[in-house]
């Protein structure tokens, strides 16, 4: 277990997170990711999630238990790397990024 974190560790200064972080797309898949399966688990659905003190509540729970910590981690692990590269880290080309790149 200690190699996944160290790896995950070596890997987080190698991520671009500017482009990450503010790309519209890259927040919801980041959202889908890891907020949509805490709902899951506790089987909540949109329609429960009528203020903001029940999702604050729910988030808090979910902080408490550590199997949904970890599916929650996973998946930011999973949002986080670049699955055209080997590793967990960007290439030199995407680490250059100042905006997703365009398709062709």
């Amino acid at each position: 277990m200690n190699e996944v974190w160290s790896t995950i560790a070596k890997a987080l200064p190698s991520i671009n997170w500017k482009v990450r972080f503010t790309d519209p797309k890259n927040i919801g898949r980041l959202f889908v990711a890891v907020i949509v399966p805490v709902l899951g688990y506790y089987g909540i659905t949109s329609a429960d999630i009528t203020s903001w003190s029940v999702l604050g509540d729910t988030l808090l729970k979910a902080i408490g238990n550590p199997y949904v910590l970890m599916t929650a981690a996973v998946n930011f692990y999973v949002w986080a790397v670049d699955p055209t590269t080997a590793g967990a880290s960007d290439s030199k080309e995407a680490l250059g990024y100042t905006k997703p790149k365009e398709a062709k």
